[in-house]
């Protein structure tokens, strides 16, 4: 172990104001590290048991004495290092009285006593969380033990396992919202995920874009994704909408997010907070920020999922019949070599970079950032997937955009398209208008194609909302290629 280890291990220490008083307190306490003060200008330096100087950064740990003569201006600057830690320094027990031994014995036998109240009150702690953590366990065993019974029971069908019921507190969803809702239960074993709308703004639904996305935060993969209208949600029932999903998550999947995010200029529907409250896990966050102790009015169904077969008019499946039958198959590295940036902003600043399967591009104030990506690949694929974040909470609002063509195309044609999309240039295959991200989320997209290509340029934009481009650390993560497939071999 280094030198510099010990000085901060639980060793007993005793710091010495020269080398006399040094001799003394290891004939008194030979079992405790001797260190001993040597400079104490600009940085504090400590002479080592073995001989080796040691720059004292931040106070010691164990138990720790000072001994020296009272005024001794070393030891002063020394105790000055837990009173700038705002921790209590240890006093300094004077040499040149007498029964130094005796006295540095008692002092550290104290500091001991000390040491080991402090760990046996941790201890407690420890077991009294062990005891709650076993408790929970348990309870979660009986909940699966009575969900699997009342499964056979009824033939298979899903079973509703949390019911956390809506309080009456609202959080309008409007452009600019966007909140991020931890489940509270294991990602693999749930089917479908019940959220509750204020009855009184459900007309406002129609008005404005309300999606929710279920993700995976162990890779940031999309398990479904849903656009929410006033006819999926049961007034009835109090305004729940439950979001149901067309294939068991796969076993790898524990902790999931659910995103929703709402778009439009007209009244804003409110979601509907829980009765219960949520941990440090489980709190819900809104534009990044979290909102502590709260959380969705959730209802979450596990076991067999949903039948589209036998579905009822208020259980809404995720978008597109075919999302369940495609690969999301990670781009290889030869690709993101051919990447270029197409832009030529003013601001002297690198603009562009890739990490991965990821690529970063920093929106600048003069003009929008575009990055063309060409794809050759070896087998056709069908669409694209990736995921925008705006890592960084402190950053303005930031706006995205996607344009998937077969041809090369200057950044005018690409910037025309992109704020134009219904004036389709020739030969486009997708296109994601631009979207405005707030500082700190994070937001899947997907696009398909009419048909399968082999070839084709992905180009990638981003541009400021306002005039602030501060801290806008722009990503496109986690870029994939869609192809035909079974979902369950991905889940293997």
């Amino acid at each position: 172990m280094s030198d510099i280890a010990c000085l901060y291990d639980c060793r007993t220490k005793v710091i010495a104001a020269n080398p006399e008083v040094a001799k003394g307190a290891a004939q008194a306490v030979p079992d405790a590290a001797i260190y001993t003060v040597t400079a104490t200008d600009s940085v504090i330096e400590l002479l080592a048991p073995s001989g080796r100087t040691l720059d004292m950064a931040a106070p010691a740990c164990g138990a720790v004495a000072l001994v020296g003569p009272k005024r001794d201006p070393g030891l002063k600057a020394v105790s000055m290092v837990w009173t700038r830690a705002g921790l209590p320094a240890p006093k300094i027990i004077d040499s040149a009285a007498s029964g130094m031994g005796q006295r540095l014995m008692t002092a550290l036998i104290l500091l001991l006593e000390q040491e080991l109240t402090t760990t046996a009150r941790q201890a407690v702690t420890l077991d009294t969380q062990v005891a709650f953590l076993r408790d929970t366990l348990e309870d979660a065993r009986t909940s699966v033990a009575e969900a699997q019974g009342q499964l056979r029971a009824l033939g298979q069908t899903p079973i509703e396992v949390l019911s956390c019921a809506p309080t009456g507190p609202r959080l309008p969803l409007n452009d600019t919202t966007h909140i991020r809702q931890p489940l509270p239960f294991s990602g693999h074993m749930i089917g479908a995920v019940g959220i509750a709308f204020d009855p009184a703004t459900l007309a406002h639904l129609d008005s404005s874009l309300v999606e929710a996305t279920l993700i995976a935060r162990e890779d940031g993969t999309t398990l479904g994704h849903w656009v929410i209208r006033q006819a999926d949600v049961d007034d009835v029932a109090g305004g729940q909408a439950v979001l149901a999903l067309d294939a068991p998550i796969p076993r790898k999947y524990r902790y999931l997010d659910l995103d929703i995010s709402a778009s439009g200029s007209g009244p804003a529907p409110a979601l509907l907070l829980g009765s219960d409250r949520g941990d440090s896990t489980m709190t819900l966050s809104e534009g990044g920020a979290p909102r502590a102790g709260e959380m969705l009015a959730l209802r979450l169904w596990s076991g067999p999922v949903f039948s589209r077969d036998a579905r009822n008019d208020k259980l809404l499946f995720p978008l597109g019949d075919d999302s369940a039958s495609r690969y999301r198959i990670p781009l290889p590295a030869a690709p993101f070599k051919q990447a270029r940036l197409l832009s030529q902003p003013v601001e002297d600043i690198k603009w562009y970079r890739q990490s991965g399967r990821d690529i970063f591009c920093h929106p600048v104030a003069s003009t929008p950032n575009v990055v063309a990506l060409p794809l050759a690949l070896s087998t056709p694929f069908s669409g694209i997937s990736t995921r925008l974040d705006l890592a960084n909470a402190q950053a303005f609002p930031t706006q995205f955009a996607i344009l998937c063509a077969p041809g090369d195309h200057d950044v005018e044609t690409v910037l025309a398209q992109l704020d134009s999309p219904k004036d389709v240039i020739a030969d486009t295959l997708a296109v994601q208008p631009w979207v405005e991200l707030l500082g700190g989320t994070t937001r899947a997209v997907e696009l398909t194609f009419d048909h399968p290509v082999d070839y084709m340029t992905l180009y990638l934009a981003t541009r400021v909302a306002g005039d602030r481009m501060d801290f806008a650390h722009a990503w496109f993560r986690d870029l994939s290629v869609l192809q035909p497939g079974v979902v369950h071999a991905q889940a293997a």
